[in-house]
């Protein structure tokens, strides 16, 4: 049995985006569109590959110099392990490991990337790393929830 089954002409509410649309795959979390199957390469299973370090079929986040493939959570590991992989932040200079941040395209240790999201939450007001649709992350899981009319006490 696969985790992700391919199914045609079926529109449901992806459950990465919250859209109606047509579903490209089935996931045991919910069935995914094929923008998000794009832009989420570890439901594709048919992309997956052993991790050379700890055997498991899983998505390739990276490969060392002989070509070997580490899964997300090996990858991380090493990274953390290695010293010699951490490169200064684009933003404050600091030696770190980074991420690429999509917006920008600019390479920014964790704290920085969050700090580019901080704005002011739609429902409760506050400055908060926004997670989506101008809520911070507890107002967005609420409405993901249903609990969206909930009022959110502003102190």
């Amino acid at each position: 049995m696969t985790d992700t089954n391919i199914i045609v002409e079926k529109k449901e509410h992806c459950f990465a985006c919250l859209n109606e649309r047509e579903v490209a795959a089935i996931t045991k979390k919910g069935p995914l569109c094929a923008s998000c199957l794009s832009v989420r390469p570890y439901y594709d299973v048919s992309k997956h590959e052993h991790c050379s370090a700890c055997g498991h079929l899983r998505y390739v986040a990276s490969r060392d110099e002989k070509d070997n493939p580490f899964c997300p959570k090996c990858h991380l590991a090493n990274r953390r392990k290695n010293k010699d992989l951490r490169r200064k932040c684009e933003c404050c200079g600091k030696p770190r490991l980074l991420s690429k941040n999509r917006r920008t395209g600019r390479r920014l240790c964790t704290t920085c990337r969050n700090n580019l999201n901080v704005r002011e939450c739609a429902v409760c007001l506050k400055p908060r790393v926004i997670q989506a649709f101008d809520r911070c992350r507890g107002c967005y899981t609420r409405k993901r929830r249903g609990q969206d009319d909930i009022v959110v006490s502003v102190a």
